[in-house]
């Protein structure tokens, strides 16, 4: 029989020339697997019209499609040997007046998409042992199935000190139990709680906390702020002492990404766990807080908060350090613990696993609104028989002008007989209305009135093709409800679906 799984981390790998997907997951007996797939190649594809430029730059690597645009032109395929040989392609394909469809999803969810794969597989093959991944398939026979994981969590938070230079202690919570690593030459007088180790300096506590990373083996790593702190901080101490900071499963080093538009919000990647940060996750779920401090954020929820007040927190830290190290390991981890509780309490990690099962995106990329949609989208429409235009990435002098929704200012004063509309999920009613979706827009609005649907700003809609937006609109309208109170309840999700 198949096992199945779940998807933790999605990457590629370049072996020899050739393009490897490594889809790392954690199995439904808890075991963790890596599957390796080496015989897909990425793709997009063009105009049949454009068929002579694209022979021209990609060489044989052109084939003919049963496939056509969303305005019913024929289409070809075009094969390229490395995933970023697809935007040496396509801009050279600009260059010479034809455009790339579908040439802007990443490598390893365009082979999820093409298998309709959404977070939960069914793997059939062979596979070999190895130390520290877990299972190891190559190029198995891979299907969606329906699986919801039971995740391995461990919280972890750091002290150092005012100036970040120097590294205190390390705590964890969770998977693999409960314990404090503190920096400390010499033995404290009146000794330190059982659940503290001590080591003379910052590299043999370093050594430590990786093998007890290592043997809890945890799916996910979260914190409070740990992109943006903990992780960063982690890294340094760990180059200082010529350590490589390899969290994952595997050898390789924790990579920290940084959102580029507005938010600069960062991502840690870890390949075969995920790194889930609490702030993150408690800021785009459903709650609100007055502020999303990991104090407001405990004493709301939990009822109890952190050990050392607000006022002058730095120096009671460093005075702790110093003076009394089994208050300060209290401190850092009941840190950890509130995290781990946090989460457990609001369940929204459950509830990450939700939205990855719904949209397909990884665990720490499920507000990654673009991609989401595109996970959902592309196979509704290649069902239909069409493909989809790659999204612009011209500069703002290129872009056309696109107006948003209405704001009002407003007018201050005392006024009589208000009546005020609150439009529940108004842009996705609006969706449904109007049957609107790029596959029945109707440009010009060209067509017997009797046959479209005509919005109040004059686009036009047909009525005779059900639109793939209103369809998953639909679907996923109550799915959301029920997510909504599961978050809010802190329900939990069953096991097994």
């Amino acid at each position: 029989m198949p096992d199945r799984g779940f998807i933790l981390t999605p990457t590629t790998r370049v072996v020899a020339g050739c393009p490897e997907i490594h889809l790392h997951a954690v199995m439904e007996d808890g075991a963790p697997a890596l599957v390796i797939e080496d015989r897909f190649r990425p793709y997009f594809f063009v105009r049949a019209r454009d068929e002579d430029a694209a022979r021209r730059l990609a060489d044989r690597r052109v084939s003919p499609q049963a496939l056509e645009t969303l305005d019913g032109e024929p289409v070809l395929r075009v094969d390229a040997a490395l995933p970023r040989d697809v935007t040496a392609l396509r801009d050279r394909l600009a260059e010479a007046g034809a455009d790339a469809l579908e040439a802007d999803v990443r490598f390893p969810y365009r082979f999820l998409i093409d298998r309709g794969i959404r977070g939960a597989f069914a793997v059939s093959g062979p596979f070999e042992l190895r130390p520290g991944v877990g299972r190891v398939y190559r190029n198995p026979t891979l299907v969606p199935a329906s699986f919801v994981p039971r995740l391995r969590v461990l919280s972890l938070d750091i002290e150092t000190s005012l100036d970040g230079e120097c590294l205190y202690a390390i705590s964890l919570a969770g998977a693999g139990g409960e314990r404090c690593l503190l920096v400390r030459d010499e033995p404290v007088p009146g000794g330190l709680p059982s659940f503290v180790e001590r080591f003379p300096d910052e590299r043999t506590l370093l050594e430590r906390f990786l093998e007890l990373v290592a043997q809890a083996d945890p799916d996910v790593l979260t914190g409070w702020n740990i992109p943006d702190f903990d992780l960063p901080a982690l890294q340094r101490y760990c180059r200082r002492a010529g350590l490589p900071c390899a969290l994952g499963r595997g050898d390789d080093e924790i990579t920290i990404l940084r959102d580029p538009g507005f938010s600069r919000e960062a991502r840690a990647v870890l390949p075969g766990r995920v790194v889930l940060d609490g702030l993150a996750l408690l800021r785009g779920a459903f709650l609100r807080l007055d502020d999303y401090r990991l104090e407001t954020a405990a004493r709301t929820i939990l009822g109890r908060g952190k050990l050392f007040g607000p006022d002058d927190r730095g120096e009671q830290i460093e005075a702790s350090y110093r003076d009394d190290p089994a208050r300060l390991a209290e401190y850092n981890l009941e840190d950890a613990r509130l995290v781990r509780d946090l989460l457990e309490k609001t369940g929204l990690i459950e509830l990450s696993v939700r939205r990855s099962l719904l949209t397909g995106m990884q665990l720490d990329r499920v507000g990654a609104q673009i991609a989401a949609i595109d996970s959902l989208y592309l196979p509704a429409l290649r069902a239909r028989g069409k493909v989809a235009p790659s999204v612009s990435r011209e500069g703002p002098e290129g872009e056309a002008e696109i107006a948003g929704g209405l704001v009002l200012d407003s007018l201050p004063g005392l006024y009589r007989n208000i009546v005020v509309y609150d439009y529940k999920s108004l842009y996705p009613s609006l969706i449904r209305t109007f049957n609107i979706d790029p596959l029945t827009f109707v440009a010009g609005g060209a067509g017997p009135p009797e046959a479209l649907i005509v919005t109040p700003g004059g686009a036009a809609f047909r009525r005779d093709e059900p639109g793939i937006l209103p369809e998953l609109v639909a679907r996923l309208w109550d799915e959301r409800a029920e997510a909504r109170r599961q978050a809010t309840s802190g329900a939990r999700w069953p096991s097994r679906s």
